[in-house]
């Protein structure tokens, strides 16, 4: 899709209408932080009580030069829906507010939407949860509905926040989500239209041992051509921290599964958390910045809260001071004060980024929250003015602090800054008090281009790849691999095999070069619970009858696959360091072509015994 000569015209003019004023407000706050007053962004049409509007999320529009911010807003004095406004470089509104779901939830139903944008054609895509399933629609640039509300997943208990990034080479969307009760993180590729591409609700994260308990963030790396989903997940001997998984624009995993990003506290320590987690993509170096809230001991008391962050190379490996601290809210060894939800945007003029959050600092009411910011450097070192204020809330009120914040970064020359928004409303109390959404920009480093009006975007010719990659012949050899656990440490009634070999090799034919990743999945006892087969937690008698449940187990191998013979050699031990259990277990392979196409999942059958 491409936008008419006339569209690029106004746009242009539009821009060039806004020029002066960016500026100017630039030249006075040169060595300022936040500039201009904070403005609503939400209508004042709705309700006195409830929500009213609040937890937005926001993204940049390179295609048209304008914002839009999505938020849960009050449609009757019952129920909710999600509403978005579009803002213009300086922050003024364009057009009306936006009604996007037509399907009303009640009040504290809704969590928060989240949007993207289409960056060859300007499209958006909002996504929201609604009776734990996942909806989107797509919005034309002017945020005219192109879609219906589209359902992209499967009913699954306790889904919460989405996240999701656009590819321009694939030409496609992921959708990242969580359900809690499973502990697990689903994705989910989308066309330009919102139809659904490849795998359904593919499980990318989490899982037995490693149960996903909070938000899932997202990021587009333009230059490795992957994504990039983080996650908090709770494991029986470290407690909740961060984790990451690349993925290729086919939606299969890449490099280590599941690793390991935050290390709150000492080892083995489960008293020292990480929560909601947030990442950004810098274009500049090709790496990634990573940030949560959490615990890392001493200076700090038990439960108090601040701002810590990683920086990682693009395949996912920790470089720079490892979990670093980013925010300073009062003095230390006190639970009064602390830091919450970072959000982090990127300025790939000045190599920098812009990390938000909000919190409590000596000054305010207890419990009293604002919208703080503090600028980093590529390699994670504070510069600037030490954890600045963005919001401009009456202080000593509790009821009108600031929450949330979302951040985007307009990179035109006129501009050359971010918008941060949040929102009002006391979290502890319903936002019974009325909540509003705001915003404000923030300035940033004097590092940017010459004000010119951006030339009309081309749009390259490709032709696309649409016949995704065949697996055939799959089959391992030998049929018995060695369990790599010492036989003292199993049951004497488990298989047991005269002759078994330590290693095997996987054997299969591709009908086009493509990364391959191999799950190993173990057989386990399940049963029917609503009609599908359920693996019992806990003391939980058995609700239904038996059935078959592969589950998976280990991490996931990957390797680059050539057309025609392939050969993945194996042992328990590269699955699971520790070595695998006796029994029958399965092998599922998936293999991705550079386009993204995704074949369908090839499974070869083998089992694991103690040698006699």
């Amino acid at each position: 899709m491409s936008l008419s000569s006339s569209f690029y015209a106004r746009a242009a003019l539009a821009l060039c209408a806004v020029v002066a004023l960016a500026l100017m407000l630039r030249a006075d706050t040169a060595a300022a932080d936040a500039f201009g007053p904070q403005f609503p962004i939400s209508s004042p049409n709705h309700g006195t009580e409830g929500m009213q509007s609040a937890f937005q999320d926001i993204v940049y529009n390179p295609v048209t030069g304008q914002f839009l911010v999505v938020y849960i807003a009050q449609t009757t004095p019952t129920e909710d829906d999600v509403y978005g406004q579009l803002l213009d470089a300086a922050g003024s509104k364009v057009g009306p507010e936006l009604r996007i779901s037509t399907t009303s939830q009640g009040h504290e139903e809704f969590n928060p939407a989240t949007v993207g944008v289409d960056s060859e054609t300007g499209r958006y895509l909002v996504g929201w949860d609604r009776e734990e399933i996942v909806y989107v629609r797509v919005l034309a640039p002017n945020g005219a509905a192109l879609s219906g509300e589209l359902p992209i997943s499967a009913k699954q208990s306790d889904i919460e926040t989405e996240a999701i990034a656009y590819s321009p080479a694939s030409h496609e969307y992921l959708v990242v989500w969580k359900a809690f009760s499973e502990g697990r993180v689903y994705t989910q590729r989308l066309n330009q239209n919102g139809a659904q591409v490849g795998g359904d609700d593919v499980i990318i994260g989490g899982g037995v041992g490693r149960r996903v308990d909070n938000a899932v963030d997202v990021a587009y790396n333009a230059t490795s051509l992957e994504y990039f989903v983080i996650f908090t997940a709770d494991t029986p001997s470290d407690g909740e921290e961060v984790y990451g998984q690349r993925l290729n624009l086919g939606g299969g995993e890449v490099g280590p599964d599941d690793f390991q990003i935050s290390a709150m506290g000492p080892e083995g320590s489960t008293s020292f958390n990480a929560a909601p987690p947030s990442v950004a993509w810098n274009s500049v170096l090709n790496q990634y910045l990573v940030g949560w809230q959490g615990n890392d001991g001493p200076p700090l008391a038990p439960n108090e809260k601040e701002i810590y962050g990683q920086l990682l190379a693009a395949d996912g490996t920790a470089i720079g001071p490892d979990d670093f601290r980013i925010s300073d809210m009062g003095p230390d060894e006190t639970i009064e004060y602390g830091a919450f939800r970072p959000r982090i945007a990127f300025d790939p003029f000045s190599n920098q980024y812009l990390v938000a959050w909000h919190g409590s600092e000596t000054g305010l009411a207890k419990g009293e929250y604002e919208i703080w910011g503090q600028y980093l450097t590529a390699g994670g070192a504070e510069i600037g003015t030490n954890d600045f204020r963005i919001s401009e809330g009456p202080d000593g009120d509790d009821s009108l602090g600031a929450n949330r914040p979302a951040i985007a970064f307009n990179p035109t020359a006129a501009a050359c800054n971010y918008l941060v928004t949040y929102f009002t409303g006391d979290v502890g109390d319903n936002f019974e008090a009325g909540s509003t959404v705001l915003g404000r920009f923030v300035t940033a480093p004097p590092a940017c281009p010459k004000p010119s009006v951006p030339a009309k975007p081309t749009t390259p010719t490709v032709t696309a790849d649409l016949k995704a990659p065949a697996i055939t012949g799959l089959a391992v050899t030998p049929k018995v691999i060695a369990s790599g656990m010492a036989a003292k440490k199993v049951e004497k009634k488990t298989a047991r095999a005269s002759k078994v070999q330590n290693q095997a090799q996987a054997r299969y034919s591709l009908s086009e070069p493509a990364t391959v990743t191999s799950t190993v999945e173990r057989k386990a006892l399940g049963h029917k619970v609503a009609g599908k087969c359920q693996r019992l937690k806990g003391p939980k008698k058995p609700a239904g009858k038996p059935c078959p449940l592969w589950v998976k187990t280990g991490k996931a191998l990957s390797q680059q696959g050539v057309a025609g013979p392939n050969t993945l050699p194996f042992s328990a031990k590269s699955i699971r360091k520790r070595g695998l259990r006796p029994g029958p277990y399965r092998i599922d392979v998936v293999a991705a072509d550079a386009a993204g196409n995704r074949s369908a999942n090839a499974i070869a059958r083998f089992a694991v015994a103690i040698p006699r």
